[in-house]
């Protein structure tokens, strides 16, 4: 199963192969997300996310995996 949804990029982080995007979709927590080192995304932009439910980590407020 598939989950969706649409966020503003606050934070960009190349690092080479990968880049990290910290997301805040509205009414939500900022997510941080891992795409392509080769993805042009910038601060500001609005982004969809689509990805695989059963692939994502949770982590409480002392970086804990709760999931």
């Amino acid at each position: 199963a598939y989950a969706h949804m649409k966020g503003r990029v606050d934070v960009v982080e190349y690092l080479g192969a990968d880049t990290y995007l910290y997301v805040t979709p509205k009414g939500h927590a900022t997510m941080i997300v891992r795409v392509a080192g080769t993805e042009t995304v910038q601060v500001g932009d609005d982004v969809a996310l689509v990805f695989e439910k059963d692939f994502i980590c949770f982590f409480d407020e002392d970086g804990q995996a709760i999931r």
